[in-house]
């Protein structure tokens, strides 16, 4: 079977109006892509989200440096000031969604800030399996 390793580490991040940042992550499968979820936590100890993102891992071998914008709902205008003032705010539902076009197209969004990766990706068996890259 051809295989795809991931090996690497998040930089940093650059752009975000909040700091205290921590990130969750995941792989998702197929062709891997890697997803985000970038919280922000408050001098109360409050958690909120900062931003969602994605972004596709490339298909040639060797190390790469990565940017991955992110993006949060923004939700009513209820849903903004009550974010302001005591933190929270919308999420999704669907964690799919961070890298699902189908419903994205509806959510009213802002910008966030940018997650930086550097990767090195080693691809297995390839040529034996006939995998062009």
């Amino acid at each position: 079977m051809a295989e795809v390793h991931v090996i690497g580490q998040i930089i940093g991040a650059s752009g975000f109006s909040e700091s205290s940042l921590f990130c969750k992550w995941g792989i998702h499968t197929g062709w891997p892509r890697l997803h985000f979820q970038v919280w922000s936590q408050d001098s109360f100890g409050r958690c909120q989200l900062a931003g969602y993102g994605f972004c596709h891992v490339p298909s040639s071998p060797g190390t790469h440096q990565l940017a991955c914008p992110t993006w949060r709902p923004l939700g009513s205008w209820r849903e903004q000031l009550a974010r302001a003032f005591v933190g929270g705010g919308p999420q999704l539902l669907h964690g799919d969604t961070i890298y699902s076009g189908a419903d994205r197209y509806r959510l009213h969004t802002a910008a966030g800030g940018t997650v930086h990766l550097e990767i090195g990706l080693l691809l297995r068996n390839f040529d034996r399996y006939g995998v062009e890259c």
